[in-house]
């Protein structure tokens, strides 16, 4: 049986960080992470076959998915996994940072929201939304979480 709700393991394009200085690179298992302005790579990771992720908007973090139930936090600075994430139990989807760094929302095919403490990766809350979903973003202030046009208070 084929899960519908799975996302392909397509490497996703080239993604500059909010401030344009440094770049993640997903292709055949390797990403790579590489300042824009030297073109030195930071780092250079090895069987991760990434199919989607997110800068925070500091630019110190960036979160890789994988198709699979975890994802891994990088510290840019260092170029290494700083912690995963561990919780859900279906592919995570999607990904988010807020505005002011302090939360990582992701969304998964096992139809829950989860709220993380972007700085030292602990699960804050879940909320189960009964639907595998494909978008969420957080207000400006960083207060809400809006997922498939349902907001849910932080």
């Amino acid at each position: 049986m084929i899960d519908l709700n799975v996302k392909p393991s397509v490497a996703p394009d080239p993604t500059l960080s909010p401030d344009g200085t440094q770049q993640v690179v997903a292709e055949s298992g390797i990403v790579k992470l590489r300042d824009v302005k030297t073109d030195n790579l930071i780092a250079t990771l090895r069987g991760q076959a990434v199919t989607d992720f997110a800068f925070s908007l500091d630019d110190r973090l960036v979160v890789l998915l994988d198709n699979t139930q975890t994802a891994d936090m990088l510290d840019m600075a260092t170029g290494q996994v700083k912690y995963t994430l561990i919780g859900h139990t279906a592919p995570i989807l999607r990904s988010t940072f807020s505005p002011d760094g302090r939360w990582l929302a992701t969304t998964s095919a096992d139809q829950a929201v989860r709220l993380w403490d972007a700085q030292n990766g602990q699960m804050k809350r879940v909320w189960s939304v009964g639907s595998a979903l494909e978008s969420l973003d957080f207000s400006t202030d960083s207060a809400d979480l809006a997922v498939n046009m349902q907001t849910v208070e932080c």
